[in-house]
């Protein structure tokens, strides 16, 4: 369990359950092995696009962006998680499923079993590697979480689905 604040406000909370976990804090390498999940909650920091098409297209207007207090996310895996804090970058192996979506509060969580109950930016996916890079804030650039997930991948929401060998997606673009 890990909370975070910033200025006495809480921003995120991290909770996560492993076999076995272990982080060296001096190279930053940190290891787990599953099966096992963790689940994030982050205040919601940035608009939000949809994933699938717009179902009600407005011509001459821009795409009203929706925010939310909190975004969830939750990732199941069966095999390892290996990744390293200092850089910011974590890797998930063997039948790996990530739940997503904006939530009101800090306490809510996403069922998955069904994609038509999701939020309307909320999506499920499953594959059997996913890589999560996040980079910081920079004078000339916001935070961002790059996302990469190959084999076997079938991505799910209430208005898109997808299956390849690869997804990727940059928070940045």
């Amino acid at each position: 369990d890990d909370c975070e604040y910033l200025d006495n406000k809480l921003v995120s909370i991290r909770r996560g359950k492993v076999a076995e976990f272990t982080v060296d804090q001096t190279t930053g390498v940190a290891r787990a092995q599953g099966p096992g999940w963790i689940v994030m909650w982050r205040r919601g920091t940035a608009s939000r696009s949809s994933l699938g098409a717009n179902p009600t297209m407005k011509p001459n207007r821009q795409q009203e962006p929706t925010r939310a207090e909190w975004e969830y996310t939750r990732i199941d895996f069966s095999g390892q998680m290996r990744g390293n804090v200092h850089e910011r970058f974590t890797k998930f192996h063997d039948r790996v499923k990530v739940v997503y979506g904006p939530v009101e509060r800090s306490t809510d969580t996403l069922n998955a079993l069904d994609p038509s109950e999701l939020p309307e930016f909320g999506g499920v996916m499953n594959c059997n590697t996913l890589q999560l890079t996040q980079h910081l804030q920079t004078e000339t650039q916001a935070e961002f979480i790059q996302v990469l997930a190959t084999g076997n991948v079938e991505l799910d929401g209430r208005n898109f689905n997808a299956m390849a060998d690869d997804i990727s997606y940059d928070q940045s673009k």
